[in-house]
């Protein structure tokens, strides 16, 4: 903002600021001897106004110039690599402040963090080093390769109870075989060519076909290859074209087309378990949420005249992860609809002798429309990143939060390590993580009260955000069993994302609603620890059953029924 009286300045697009690099070159070095020129003040003072406005957009922006900032600072994650070592601490002799090497003041730190606690004791800490990479590490065993043919390879001229060719006194006996693999290339989606032997009388003209064998089948495409299809394409993103084209240079041809009725068909013939996945995630005592975007050609963009698309501002795929006892159940649901309305219809199949569930997402107010009976709680890694995105302009108080809230993260990976039970769990936080939540809450407001942070400023936002849902953000320090952040939900949307980058779009809302249909499928099968394709290709052999009792052939029991 421009003070009274102060001159406007140009924007960096503007001609005047486009600087050379060997002009801006030769004015450092004269800078560094103390030889300026004239016109030398005009250029230091533009090439500064172009790095004020650039840090101001890189602050203030998050997608569109994500490129941008990642040439100036480089690509990374929300971890933070832990320094080799931490400085030594040292008491100011003249009655000052504690200091680091560097000698600038040290930030307040909250009660019950590590770096209050170890106090001078983290000169003695051990530097920090990598963990070792595990021998072997990636290969995988020959036991793995469930499907591979076996091939046995007798010894010739030696059987079992033989002299020894080599000593000839003792007798051979049996050992383990020792097994090599060899990989072999074949198509995703094989064929059968069956050759049908006709003979025709030339008297009457009669023909005689010979009939298949059984285990061709009735279908062209059997169970396995509308598996194969499905999983490649709703698991591993690989678009109808592309796995088309790969199987033409292996000359079994499979047209987009075809593989479109393929899973239309499975996802049709498993729609009762997909509907199955919807009652048993209605009683789940746990729900996480999230929504990304998607596109579906059909539905267009929305139109403010329209009055279905009033209020809409695009097109999402929501992600609910719901468990049930010990076991997960992950759906999709692709449409203009947005996760607080399919969570909606969602519990409407919800038993009214259960109590609310307790509902993990971020603070959008779409994620929870009125009435509707949960036990919100938010994700605290939502409002972490918001300070670790502006951590590079604001570093003192970043880097403060950051630290107190890699401490209560800490605590949760002792309860993990220690097996608590949810109540157990609930008071250890209580003990220890909701002491410095609530220091870091008094500081931030603080900070506010005392005009240190600039409400309308990045960090202002970031702040406001932490302090406006405070009981949202630490509800695990409240309720038994409450998750600290939405990171689950987050994880299953990677598999929609990872279809929208390949695929890019659906054409049509049936086309999203296959998608969805499989996706659920696949989803929580993996969730279970099943094997996708094989849970697939078993409940497409038997869509009889499938459809008479579903309940029986959920990811986590279709085994037992099958041995049955």
């Amino acid at each position: 903002m421009k003070g009274p009286g102060e001159k406007s300045r140009k924007e960096p697009s503007e001609p005047g600021y486009r600087l050379r690099r060997e002009q801006l070159e030769q004015v450092r070095q004269r800078l560094t001897t103390n030889q300026l020129q004239d016109g030398d003040r005009e250029i230091i003072d533009h090439a500064l106004t172009v790095l004020v406005v650039v840090l101001g957009r890189l602050e203030s922006a998050k997608i569109g110039i994500k490129r941008l900032r990642n040439l100036l600072f480089g690509p990374r994650t929300e971890k933070e690599k832990r320094p080799p070592q931490d400085p030594p601490v040292s008491e100011d002799r003249t009655g000052g402040e504690r200091t680091g090497v560097s000698g600038s003041p040290r930030t307040a730190l909250a009660p019950g963090t590590p770096e209050a606690e170890a106090g001078s004791e983290s000169q003695n800490q051990e530097p920090f080093q990598e963990k070792k990479k595990v021998r072997g590490h990636g290969r995988k065993p020959a036991s793995a390769y469930i499907n591979a043919e076996v091939v046995p390879c007798p010894l010739c001229g030696l059987v079992q109870g033989d002299r020894c060719p080599a000593c000839g006194r003792g007798r051979m006996r049996p050992l383990a075989p020792v097994v090599e693999i060899r990989l072999i290339g074949n198509p995703p989606v094989s064929a059968k060519r069956y050759e049908q032997e006709r003979l025709r009388c030339n008297t009457c003209g009669n023909t005689v076909t010979a009939e298949l064998p059984p285990e061709a089948g009735p279908r062209k495409s059997t169970p396995s290859a509308q598996a194969s299809v499905a999983v490649l394409k709703y698991s591993g993103g690989m678009a109808f074209n592309r796995l088309n084209l790969l199987e033409q240079y292996q000359g079994v041809p499979l047209p987009a087309s075809t593989q479109w009725e393929m899973v239309e068909e499975a996802a049709d013939t498993l729609f009762s378990l997909y509907r199955e996945l919807h009652r048993q995630a209605a009683g789940g005592n746990l729900l996480f949420i999230d929504d990304t975007r998607a596109l579906i050609l059909a539905l267009g963009k929305p139109r403010a005249d329209n009055p279905k698309d009033r209020g809409r501002q695009g097109v999402f795929t929501t992600g609910i992860l719901s468990r049930i006892g010990e076991q997960w159940v992950a759906l999709y649901l692709s449409g203009p609809r947005h996760a607080g309305e399919n969570v909606r219809q969602l519990l409407a199949l919800r038993p009214g002798d259960l109590p609310p569930p307790i509902q993990m997402s971020d603070a959008l107010s779409r994620n929870l429309l009125p009435g509707q009976l949960v036990v919100l709680v938010l994700c605290l890694v939502h409002s972490r990143r918001n300070f670790f995105e502006i951590r590079d302009f604001y570093p003192e108080v970043c880097q403060q939060v950051l630290e107190t809230i890699k401490t209560v993260y800490k605590h949760e990976a002792s309860i993990q390590e220690q097996g608590l039970s949810p109540t157990q769990r609930l008071a250890y936080h209580q003990e220890k993580s909701l002491p410095l939540l609530q220091w870091l809450r008094d500081w931030l407001s603080e900070q506010v009260e005392a005009r240190e942070i600039e409400p309308n400023s990045a960090l202002g936002k970031a702040t406001t955000y932490f302090l406006n849902h405070w009981q949202g953000l630490t509800g695990f320090c409240r309720i038994a069993g409450a998750p600290m952040d939405n990171n689950p939900a987050e994880r299953i949307l990677k598999l929609a994302i990872l279809l929208r980058k390949n695929c890019y779009f659906f054409k049509t809302e049936h086309g999203a609603a296959v998608g969805g249909i499989l996706m659920s499928l696949i989803q929580t099968a993996r969730l279970a620890g099943a094997n996708p394709f094989h849970f697939l290709e078993t409940l497409l052999t038997r869509p009889r059953e499938v459809r008479q009792a579903p309940g029986l052939w959920l990811p986590w029991n279709y085994q037992a029924q099958l041995a049955g």
